[in-house]
């Protein structure tokens, strides 16, 4: 299961899997310029704050 996020210049690709979320950003000639795996639970809630070239992803676990 994977989602994408279109961001002015670039894409997030986002990946679901069991206990992982595995985030990457793609620039705009396709270049990865953020990767990261976050342990998660699937239904973990999170937000991406990308601003002046930064890019802050905060994971909010959900309750078991």
């Amino acid at each position: 299961m994977s989602d994408c996020v279109c961001v002015q210049g670039g894409l997030f690709v986002i990946f679901f899997y069991s206990r992982n979320v595995t985030i990457l950003y793609f620039d705009d000639i396709n270049r990865v310029v953020y990767c990261n795996v976050f342990p998660a639970r699937f239904d973990a809630f999170f937000y991406i704050d990308f601003q002046e070239g930064s890019i802050e992803v905060i994971l909010i676990p959900s309750v078991p």
